[in-house]
C-alpha cells in the first residue's frame, strides 16, 4: 500500500498462482526491514503464516505461531501422524503453544507426561488455529503427537 505522493507506508503482497499450479508470493516492501518491524505483530505474523501454507500447502502440515525464542522440532510419523517437540528459550514463560495448520486431519492431540506416558490432551482439532494449554517455563519442553 502506498500513500498518493508514493510514501510506502506499509507492507503488501501479491499472490499468483498460474494455470500449471506454480505459486509465487510477491511482497511489495523491503523484505529484511519487513521482517525486522511488520511481523513483529501477531496479525502480521498469521499472515505470513496462511501465506506459506498457500504457497506450499503439502510441505505445510503444522506449526507453531509465537513471538518467542522456541528451538521447534516437528516429525512425520509412517502414519499421517506428527511429532512436536517444543523448548521454551527465554527466560519468560510461555502460557500455551498456538499450532496452526490443517488440523482437522487429525483425531487426536496427547501430551508426554512427566512420568513418560502420552496423554491425551482435551481439544478439538477442527479448525486452523488452536492453543494448547502446555505452559512452558525457562528451558522447559514439551512433546506433543498429533494422530490422524
Amino acid at each position: 500500500r502506498q500513500s498518493p505522493d508514493i510514501t510506502p507506508v506499509a507492507p503488501s503482497v501479491t499472490l499468483f498462482e498460474n494455470h500449471l499450479g506454480g505459486r509465487v508470493a510477491i511482497y511489495a516492501a523491503s523484505l529484511p526491514r519487513t521482517l525486522e518491524l511488520h511481523f513483529a505483530t501477531p496479525y502480521r505474523r498469521q499472515q505470513l503464516t496462511r501465506i506459506l501454507r498457500w504457497l506450499a500447502p503439502e510441505d505445510y502440515a503444522i506449526g507453531v505461531e509465537t513471538d518467542r525464542d522456541l528451538y521447534l522440532l516437528i516429525g512425520d510419523l509412517p502414519d499421517g501422524g506428527v511429532l512436536l517437540h517444543a523448548l521454551n528459550l527465554q527466560a519468560d514463560p510461555i502460557p500455551s503453544l498456538t499450532l496452526t495448520g490443517d488440523l482437522s486431519r487429525y483425531a487426536s492431540m496427547s501430551v508426554l507426561n512427566p512420568q513418560n506416558e502420552w496423554e491425551t490432551l482435551p481439544v478439538r482439532l477442527d479448525g486452523e488455529t488452536i492453543a494448547v494449554p502446555t505452559p512452558l517455563n525457562y528451558l522447559q519442553s514439551c512433546t506433543l503427537l498429533l494422530r490422524p
